[in-house]
């Protein structure tokens, strides 16, 4: 069995803030709100792009509006790679593990769909052995069953201090 190497996609592998800043905007003028700054973006990102959402209109006096999820998260999905980039160094990461007969996984928040369109958009389309989003299974992280599912569907099991 190959030692599998799970990460989370968002501020691990790539700078996602400046599509997910751009998108928030996007949202907040359709609502006829004020844009976001950079530093207000990166602190409501985390958990899971509900409560992206959630924080997102609650910084603007606004009550959460399934509406306005569904309006974003078509959006985002659409345009997720315009700004987003891997960080430096990632790419000779992977290629290394996978040269020492890793495989990869990501398990993140983030919604599969979206996560599929990104991957794609920046070459890794196929580069992982599975890939747990948001929305794959009935939990999603911090619970360890999102990271334990993700590792049941590259074909791996956890494995504790022995």
């Amino acid at each position: 069995m190959h030692p599998v190497a799970v990460f989370d996609l968002d501020g691990t592998l790539v700078d996602s803030a400046p599509d997910i800043h751009a998108a928030l905007d996007r949202l907040a003028a359709g609502l006829g709100l004020p844009g976001y700054s950079r530093p207000e973006v990166v602190g409501m990102i985390g958990d899971g792009v509900r409560r992206l959402v959630e924080r997102a209109l609650a910084a603007r006096g606004r009550p959460f509006e399934e509406a306005a999820l569904d309006a974003f998260a078509a959006d985002y999905t659409a345009r997720a790679a315009e700004r987003t980039a891997l960080f430096p160094g990632i790419a000779a990461v992977l290629a290394g593990l996978e040269a020492a007969g890793w495989r990869l996984a990501v398990c993140t928040n983030k919604p599969a769909a979206a996560t599929a369109a990104l991957l794609g958009a920046l070459g890794l389309a196929g580069r992982f052995a599975a890939v747990g989003g948001g929305d794959s299974f009935p939990t999603r992280k911090p619970d360890p069953a999102h990271v334990q599912a993700t590792l049941a569907l590259a074909g791996a099991a956890p494995t504790g201090p022995s």
